[in-house]
């Protein structure tokens, strides 16, 4: 490990400042959290997080039975619980649950500036492509969002630091801390699985294998007693990451999805470097250019800088991305961003001294342009990035906020009509159930209505609910549609509950229809609604 250059306090504060500012508006725009719910973890995350500040467990309280809690690790939602602790109202707590989602930046930009340093950047370019990083699309609604990524990137870097300063050191009570660091990753993404396997390599390599092993032994004990947890807390209604994996793929099969990963990956990458550029070359295969710069400037730098803990994990981690069945990469490569976008930046910079070179011999004053033309690419991309994420977010923060009253007005009625044995069969089930207090399933919502292959296989018979339940309540919500006018939507989803087996249609809006729907009788257990 080289050490890092030291760098002035009130440069590095007013650097992490500056880069805070770059966030500043989507955070704001999103401090109601009016995006709850348009993706499927943050409701659960605050469900469980609810529970756990009410004592009673590590459950998710929205689902039929209050199952444990057996898909995400614990350590997100219990630092969610404060928001609960502090605001036992959800229309209180939401506020407190985006500060403490807040709250993760700074430490976070600390630690990606840092991750930069030690690849031997210096601090223009470290500012540089920390900059970029933090208006990547997906970077940014990390913010915004309920989502465990901050933290657990927070604790990944700090680990992956630490454990390359105890190599450097020698020092076992440095790896003892990247260790336990690493334990915490763990508890907050299992994806962090790859460096429990990059970390002893590392030290392997560097001839310090003593090192790796105090690593493990500290953060191995969490891991298993994770899985351990997860399995023998399993059930029907809540299953792991594995269970889900195994369904998907006996759906798709093994080597379709690797292929569809693939051109996932490219796509990622590419929307990662710039917002909307996949959709702006219009189908063009041009995006794999990003994928194969990203590639060979990894391999340069890991090369030059021989193969960094972090380099090790990316190796680890991208093949295991492509092994997964979820399509969403351009947030799940954040873990690898770092070394990624250094990659691009090299292969450019490399790219520009050749166009350097050739230009010294006919302009030698003109020698420089292509270095300064590199610089204003750059930041061209972070402003271009940046606009783009404070629209989206300013956007359909506001759409969100318009389809609130229609939407209470529906939870409203659930409230006031559902009974004891009532299941609500809803899309986004988490916030639907925090709404009303009725517990929510999608897996079974899924059954009914026309999904995707991947959603499908996820499904759940009616009847594999507890037995007190014995009426399902279809909820219907034209939010939860994109496109069209909510009367157009509305429209469509009456078509799609009429043609639910045994649904009669109990509440109807300009915004939202609810149908019941037996659980129980033979014929509606397995029928499910086609296009």
């Amino acid at each position: 490990m080289i050490p890092i250059p030291r760098i002035p306090r009130i440069a590095f504060a007013a650097a992490v400042i500056a880069l805070l500012a770059l966030l500043a508006g989507p955070i704001w725009n999103g401090r109601d959290q009016a995006l709850l719910g348009d993706s499927y973890d943050d409701g659960i995350y605050l469900a469980s997080a609810k529970a756990l500040a009410q004592g009673q467990g590590y459950r998710v309280p929205t689902m039929p039975g209050q199952p444990w809690a057996v898909k995400y690790p614990p350590l997100y939602p219990l630092y969610l619980s404060l928001a609960w602790r502090m605001q036992p109202q959800l229309e209180k707590a939401l506020p407190v649950a985006s500060m403490l989602q807040a709250a993760l930046l700074p430490l976070f930009i600390a630690l990606l500036l840092l991750t930069f340093r030690q690849m031997r950047f210096r601090w223009p370019k470290s500012f540089l492509l920390t900059a970029m990083m933090l208006v990547a699309l997906e970077m940014t609604l990390l913010g915004v969002t309920l989502f465990s990524d901050l933290l657990f990137l927070s604790f990944l870097f700090a680990s992956i630091l630490l454990m390359e300063r105890a190599v450097a050191r020698g020092s076992a009570a440095l790896a003892v801390a990247a260790g336990v660091i690493a334990a915490a990753a763990y508890l907050t993404r299992t994806a962090g699985l790859p460096l429990l396997v990059a970390a002893p390599i590392y030290c392997a390599l560097r001839k310090r294998p003593r090192l790796g092993a105090v690593f493990l032994a500290c953060a191995l004990p969490a891991a298993v007693a994770w899985h351990v947890w997860s399995f023998t807390h399993a059930s029907a209604a809540s299953a792991g990451y594995i269970h889900e994996y195994l369904q998907v793929i006996r759906a798709n099969g093994f080597l379709p999805t690797v292929v569809t990963q693939l051109g996932a990956l490219s796509g990622a990458v590419a929307t990662d470097t710039i917002t909307g550029s996949t959709e702006a070359l219009g189908g063009l295969p041009l995006q794999h250019i990003f994928l194969i710069a990203a590639i060979a400037g990894f391999i340069r730098l890991g090369r030059r800088r021989r193969w960094p803990l972090l380099f090790l994990f990316t190796a680890l981690y991208v093949p295991m991305l492509l092994c997964w069945w979820y399509h969403n990469l351009p947030r799940l490569i954040l873990p690898v961003w770092p070394p990624l976008v250094a990659g691009i930046a090299t292969e450019a910079e490399h790219f520009g001294r050749l166009c350097a070179k050739a230009m010294a011999r006919k302009w030698p004053r003109a020698a420089m342009a292509p270095r300064w033309a590199l610089v204003a690419v750059a930041l061209l991309v972070v402003f271009v990035n940046a606009r783009a994420a404070w629209t989206f977010v300013a956007e359909n923060v506001a759409v969100r906020r318009a389809q609130r009253p229609q939407n209470e007005i529906a939870y409203r009625w659930i409230r006031e009509n559902a009974e004891a044995g009532d299941v609500l069969l809803a899309w986004k089930d988490g916030l639907t159930s925090l709404h009303t207090g009725v517990p929510a399933s999608r897996a079974l919502f899924s059954t009914l209505m026309p999904r995707s292959k991947d959603e499908k296989a996820l499904a759940a018979p009616l009847n594999s609910v507890p037995a007190p339940y014995q009426r399902g309540l279809l909820v219907l919500i034209s939010s939860d549609l994109d496109g069209g006018d909510a009367r157009a939507r509305v429209n469509t989803l009456r078509k799609l509950g009429d043609r639910v087996p045994s649904a009669r249609l109990e509440y109807a809006s300009d915004a939202a229809l609810i149908y019941s729907v037996p659980l129980r009788p033979a014929g509606v257990q397995q029928a499910a609604a086609r296009p």
